[in-house]
């Protein structure tokens, strides 16, 4: 592949999200990815994107969220993917060239596990902002790569990322959910795996929001602050598409 392609991971409890998060997608990043839908049953609507049955969903509960994710590491091709979440709704222009330069730099230094592609680094230092070069691994062109150490918050953040499929394979163990692989994995990232290298960019190729926020509905389309992320005229453009309430 000359580009990424996105792994989208679902469920039967959220898999409703997908023609949102198509929507957005295809409006804010051109020319659009391909999207491999990762879940268990087919989704009512795929939005015109090819579909990979991991199994039943019953045999999968959330404590087996990982050996989902295995299952899908297994059949995949991909040797660089992007990892994304049916909820991670897209709210401004993709910068699909650097993502096309990340996705090269990846292939060459194939010590580098991910490569952050949304702003997840940028606040990980203990909330500490990015000071100038202080922070700066390499320069990439005109992107600023940044190294996320072992003590930094969710080193292995789920978040908008690209991922080496072998050495995310000697990562992640069965039996945890996707909040323990963010929380256990950093652990077992930092103290047992110092030969993978984790990244970002002070540029931020992608920005994009939680809908479901740990399955709050309460909070969807706010942030951590409370402030909207979603901007006005998508939430109206579709209402009126009949995609959310």
């Amino acid at each position: 592949m000359t580009y990424p392609r996105i792994i989208l991971m679902t469920c039967d409890k959220s898999d409703y999200l997908i023609p949102g998060y198509a929507h957005l997608l295809r409006k804010y990043w051109q020319p659009t990815p391909e999207v491999l839908v990762c879940g268990f049953r087919t989704p009512p609507d795929l939005c015109g994107f090819d579909f990979f049955s991991i199994g039943d969903f019953a045999d999968y509960p959330i404590d087996k969220w990982s050996d989902a994710f295995l299952k899908v590491l297994d059949r995949i091709p991909d040797e660089v993917f992007i990892f994304m979440l049916e909820d991670y709704w897209l709210y401004r222009h993709v910068d699909a060239q650097a993502i096309k330069m990340l996705y090269d730099y990846m292939h060459q230094f194939t010590n580098v596990l991910k490569i952050d592609i949304c702003s997840d680094r940028l606040g990980a230092q203990g909330g500490q902002p990015f000071v100038q070069d202080a922070n700066t691994y390499a320069h990439l062109n005109r992107l600023d790569l940044i190294q996320s150490l072992p003590g930094w918050d969710y080193h292995m953040s789920l978040w908008a990322g690209m991922f080496r499929r072998d050495l995310l394979k000697r990562l992640i163990i069965p039996g945890e959910t996707a909040q323990q692989i963010e929380m256990s994995g950093t652990t077992r990232l930092s103290t047992k795996h110092g030969d993978m290298l984790v990244l970002g960019t002070r540029q931020v190729p992608l920005r994009h929001g939680n809908i479901l926020r740990g399955g709050d509905k309460s909070h969807q389309y706010m942030g951590t602050g409370g402030q909207m992320w979603m901007r006005e005229v998508d939430l109206r453009e579709m209402r009126e598409m009949g995609l959310i309430e």
